[in-house]
């Protein structure tokens, strides 16, 4: 009953999260499908899917960032809670929809530790051994010298379109993203879209591996960027239909600081 009623929300901020970072974009609504036996809804029109068999519950959140309230709701997922919220952005969305849709089904309320408390037991653990560990403080400290820092740069000067997808065992999300700014930020790396619809985030701790290749599609042949967690997860697809982005990568990245090549 939530699910058919996420319709009504409108339009809506759909973030996303995964050990290597996130996705998030604008959608006009999101309407998810689901078929008997399947362990997945989606939603074609959004770009969206999400485990069904991992789905736990969902809780209506608010936050104070920059003296702004931000509402959202998130869905909790047994193997990684509150990695899909739907957020109801100021002068976007349609302002109170959050605390509708709560008033359609009740709920208990908690306070923000419990919350937390409860997530951390469902978090899954990113146990690193002391060598990866300080890789990954290297990585989060140098920032503009990952090679992801000149791709992304490369293409907001020169206006590449380029196509993200978020991919987990529990959410799954596409978006189309033209970078107009590529910042550092605390270890990760934030990529703002021009229309401001989209924003990507790379979490450099967690971010170890990536491969770059050409692929025969539908169509044609497309250059992708594939990046892996540190336990060999597949976390992000980026793809570009000028296929001469491979090459370009690869110089970008050959040229990147020796600390984040293979040894």
């Amino acid at each position: 009953m939530q699910f058919e009623r996420f319709p009504e929300l409108g339009r809506v901020f759909v973030q996303t999260g995964n050990t290597g970072g996130g996705l998030g974009k604008l959608v006009e609504q999101v309407s998810p499908l689901w078929v008997d036996g399947f362990q997945h809804a989606f939603d074609p029109d959004a770009g969206l899917g999400f485990s069904l068999d991992k789905f736990v519950a969902i809780h209506a959140t608010s936050s104070l960032p920059s003296s702004n309230e931000v509402r959202s709701l998130d869905l909790e997922f047994g193997c990684y809670p509150a990695c899909l919220s739907l957020i109801e952005l100021s002068g976007v969305s349609e302002e109170g929809m959050i605390d509708r849709f709560v008033g359609h089904f009740g709920g208990t309320r908690t306070d923000r530790w419990q919350l937390e408390a409860w997530r951390e037991e469902r978090h899954p653990p990113h146990a690193m051994c002391e060598r990866c560990a300080e890789a990954a403080e290297r990585r989060a400290r140098n920032p503009r010298s990952h090679p992801f820092f000149g791709i992304f740069e490369h293409a907001s000067a020169c206006g590449i379109s380029l196509h993200c997808r978020l991919r987990s065992e529990h959410v799954d999300l596409t978006a189309d993203l033209t970078p107009l700014k590529v910042e550092a930020l605390d270890g990760f790396l934030v990529v703002e879209d021009v229309e401001d619809r989209v924003m990507l985030h790379l979490n450099l701790r967690m971010v170890l591996g990536f491969r770059i290749e050409r692929l025969w599609v539908e169509g044609g042949e497309i250059a992708q960027l594939s990046v892996f967690d540190m336990h060999g997860n597949l976390n992000f697809e980026i793809f570009s239909d000028l296929v001469e982005m491979a090459a370009i990568w690869r110089c970008l990245s050959q040229t990147a600081d020796s600390l984040y090549l293979a040894e």
